[in-house]
């Protein structure tokens, strides 16, 4: 049962639907800064020095290294804090949206 809506912007209005799946999703949650998630599913092929529980880290140091669809994505930090815990290891497979790395 999709029902009509009217999406507004600075160059004037649409009628849409609105469909069931639609109604349904999930609500948007930002993201916890304090958290590091993978993006996409991949497997982790380098952990740095870095990425130790208790070491301080500054915003950018890299902690890891994520291959997916044959790239490999350095992931950094995100913020200047430290590490609480380090939740996946070297040659392990990874999920969308797996907790990575947190920070205190």
């Amino acid at each position: 049962m999709d029902k009509e809506i009217t999406l507004k912007n600075v160059h004037g209005n649409w009628q849409t639907l609105s469909t069931i799946k639609w109604e349904q999703r999930k609500p948007y949650q930002p993201n916890d800064e304090k958290e590091i998630k993978s993006a996409i599913p991949g497997r982790i092929v380098r952990m740095f020095e870095a990425s130790q529980v208790g070491n301080e880290v500054k915003k950018g140091t890299p902690l890891l290294e994520l291959e997916a669809m044959k790239m490999v994505n350095t992931i950094a930090s995100p913020i200047d804090g430290k590490i609480r815990q380090v939740s996946v290891k070297e040659g392990e497979e990874v999920s969308k949206s797996e907790l990575l790395i947190s920070f205190e």
